[in-house]
């Protein structure tokens, strides 16, 4: 609202209350000019019918509408104040919370986040698979069943990215949408269930081909207690492992790993060498780089 606006609301509230109603002004501000057009012309009107006012009329309607106008600027003052000390407290409320984010301490222990979108690990992957297999014994995908298969699916939400059950996930929800599912409906997931354990059961084989046999002479890790990476002595040579890792950039992505060999370097550093399931390959991984490990047949964790 303008200056000029204003001061003809105070002043002559009655034809700019008009101006006001037809402009793009908020509903409390209209509101306001509204009440006091009507106030001020049952004003000036008990002065008009009122014989001992009315030879003053003239000059009582002025010095209403300096006081008026003068009321109006404190008040505009105040309120200019009250919104600046909010405005003032809400940055600072938002300065405060984005430094309580940061890290204070880079030798704190990060915990890897996992996140919706992540792939489901290898323990999850076998427990779909086991579900998938109750409700293909009868050979029929029944009302029940479709439903138990959602409830899973709703469960872990990265399901519903992961590649490998996206497609399921959909149609699962989409047949289940009305509440019921039909005989097409429930061949189609028959069908798709039975693909699924094929899938599932051709990449456990492939498993089994990768994995590496470890020498009974290298079975033994010795990490020094000292270096502050002890706890990989707990692990076992050629064990899957689920490993969150953190690269050069900071960037943390979640993989699946055999374990096939743990070394030191002369300067301290220490490393583990195995096969990535997600690269199909050898890789070398620093070891102060890891932040999540557990394994994949226990979900026991060691960091």
């Amino acid at each position: 609202m303008k200056l000029g606006l204003k001061i003809g609301a105070v002043m002559a509230p009655i034809p700019f209350a008009f101006a006001v109603c037809k402009g793009p002004h908020a509903l409390w501000v209209k509101v306001i000019s509204v009440l006091w057009a009507v106030i001020t012309g049952c004003l000036y009107l008990g002065m008009y019918i009122s014989n001992e006012l009315l030879g003053n009329a003239i000059s009582m309607a002025i010095f209403f509408s300096i006081s008026g106008l003068i009321n109006f600027f404190i008040l505009s003052g105040i309120l200019s104040l009250i919104k600046k000390g909010m405005l003032s407290v809400k940055k600072s409320i938002k300065e405060q919370a984005a430094t309580q984010q940061k890290p204070t301490n880079n030798t704190e222990k990060v915990r890897p986040h996992v996140a919706d979108d992540e792939p489901l690990t290898q323990r999850r992957m076998k427990a779909l698979y086991k579900l998938a297999n109750q409700i293909l014994e009868d050979e029929v995908v029944d009302l029940a069943e479709s439903k138990k298969l959602m409830a899973w699916f709703n469960r872990y939400p990265e399901s519903k990215e992961d590649p490998r059950t996206q497609k399921l996930a959909i149609v699962v929800k989409e047949y289940l949408s009305d509440k019921a599912l039909d005989h097409d409906e429930a061949l189609h997931l028959f069908s798709m269930l039975t693909d699924f354990c094929d899938d599932f059961e051709q990449q456990e084989k492939e498993l089994q081909k990768n994995k590496i046999t470890i020498p009974s002479s290298a079975k033994q890790i010795n990490i020094a207690k000292g270096s502050g990476f002890s706890f990989l002595n707990d692990l076992t040579l050629g064990n899957i492992y689920f490993m969150s890792y953190r690269d050069a950039s900071g960037n943390i992505s979640n993989r699946n790993i055999i374990l096939k060999r743990v070394d030191s370097n002369d300067y301290g550093d220490t490393y583990i060498n195995a096969y990535c399931l997600m690269r199909n390959a050898l890789r070398t991984f620093r070891a102060d780089r890891i932040t999540g490990l557990c394994c994949v047949e226990t979900g026991e964790e060691f960091f």
